[in-house]
């Protein structure tokens, strides 16, 4: 298992925010606000996610970082409704304005992720069941591996977007 650091936690991130990006690029803009299955998110809807996730994260992950042993999830309402609204009415409307926000978003977090220290990452924080979770496991999982699955299911919707959008 490689060890983790803040600088290749941080590299990743940029990787999986490029991509994403570019992923997004391949959106057509005629299905951006478009449902594309019963069940599924529009593109708004996901990358509103993808970057309200980025700054919520590394906001427990400095709750862990200076706090001994925080519960850390959403915890309150206010955590929730930022969720929610990041996916309805907050969502992005066009893919200018979609853009802008993730790159502020992914911006903001690698700032702040920049100033943990590696010794950071091995403190923990709990789940609210109780689930141990270092820093760095929060890291990765939660905003990186999270922003990368959100830009593979970009680069899904752009393939089928193209193909939607060719008579």
């Amino acid at each position: 298992m490689t060890q983790l650091t803040v600088a290749g936690l941080a590299t990743r991130l940029e990787e999986a925010q490029k991509d994403f990006l570019q992923d997004m690029r391949g959106i057509h803009p005629s299905v951006f606000v478009g449902v594309p299955a019963a069940d599924d998110w529009t593109v708004a809807q996901i990358v509103g996610h993808a970057t309200e996730i980025q700054t919520f994260w590394v906001g427990q992950v400095e709750r862990i970082a200076r706090e001994n042993d925080p519960t850390i999830g959403r915890l309150t309402l206010a955590d929730k409704q930022a969720r929610s609204h990041s996916t309805g009415e907050g969502a992005p409307h066009d893919p200018q304005q979609a853009a802008e926000r993730f790159k502020a978003a992914g911006a903001e977090t690698l700032r702040r992720l920049r100033v943990f220290k590696d010794s950071d990452l091995s403190r923990q924080g709990y789940r609210p069941d109780g689930t141990a979770v270092s820093a760095g496991q929060l890291i990765e999982g939660s905003i990186v591996d999270h922003v990368a699955e959100h830009a593979r299911r970009m680069r899904e919707m752009a393939t089928s977007s193209v193909r939607r959008a060719t008579p």
